[in-house]
């Protein structure tokens, strides 16, 4: 009965609270990286965006790392030529890390300094600060 009461609202709605990490559905094989950004509140995350409700600059760093890219490259298959990205099948396999206490500043400090240099570049979108 709501949705006949609301019939312009979204059927599934998230709406965070927090800052948190958002991975696009499908993106371009073109980028070395998938452009992984916060999402900036006030916002609606709609279904095309795979989202992490808990995360810190740590897991932000490891998914815009290298390694995760690697490891997406090998296992999420491929929708045309680009990478539909699967919370099933390449984020929930993934081997995270488990850094010493040193490796896991190291990596946060990387992650804070993607995040400085996006902040440098505020007019700018994700796509066109990671196209080759």
């Amino acid at each position: 009965m709501r949705h006949l009461e609301t019939p312009t609202r979204f059927s599934y709605e998230f709406m965070p609270t927090s800052l948190i990490p958002v991975i696009p559905e499908v993106s371009s094989e073109k980028p070395r990286f998938i452009p992984i950004g916060p999402l900036a509140l006030p916002a609606l995350a709609s279904h095309k965006l795979r989202i992490m409700r808990i995360a810190a600059v740590f897991h932000f760093a490891v998914l815009c790392s290298t390694m995760h890219m690697a490891w997406t490259r090998a296992v999420c298959g491929r929708l045309e030529i680009r990478y539909p990205y699967s919370a099933k099948i390449v984020f929930n396999n993934f081997p995270w890390p488990s850094p010493t206490a040193q490796e896991r500043r190291a990596i946060e400090s990387a992650g804070q300094s993607i995040l400085d240099s996006r902040h440098a570049h505020p007019h700018s979108t994700l796509a066109y600060l990671y196209s080759p």
